[in-house]
């Protein structure tokens, strides 16, 4: 889950964080959306990410991904196929937050099934479970 609390240098970090087709979209996108739109692609990224195990020493840009919906979609990946069989949702939440969330398989979560989320508040030993619907 990503909140922006100020203005980003979009431009510099666009060049780690997106693909040539998802830059070529943030380009073109109006100046007063680009801050939402790069915070979609990152927060489907880093829960990728973290749902494959890799953290951050994958590229992101390796990854690419449609965002137009709360539902984004895989389009391509470098690391090959068997990285692909991810479901993915994304979230507004309080304050202007996004909160984007892998899980493992396609298609076997049903519209409107409940899954659990545990959130872990930084620097505190605080888990609290949240419910999403999918």
């Amino acid at each position: 889950m990503e909140r922006p609390v100020r203005v980003l240098p979009l431009h510099r970090l666009t060049r780690s964080v997106l693909s040539e087709r998802e830059q070529r979209e943030f380009d073109l996108a109006p100046p007063g959306r680009r801050q939402e739109l790069f915070f979609r692609y990152w927060t489907v990224k880093e829960a990728y990410l973290k749902a494959i195990g890799s953290g951050m020493r994958f590229p992101m840009t390796a990854c690419e991904f449609a965002v137009g919906t709360s539902r984004p979609a895989l389009l391509s990946l470098a690391a090959g196929p068997e990285h692909a069989r991810y479901t993915f949702r994304q979230w507004p939440v309080q304050r202007g937050g996004l909160l984007a969330l892998a899980v493992q398989g396609r298609a076997t979560i049903e519209q409107g099934s409940d899954v659990t989320v545990r959130v872990h508040l930084s620097g505190t030993d605080d888990e609290r479970p949240q419910t999403a619907r999918f």
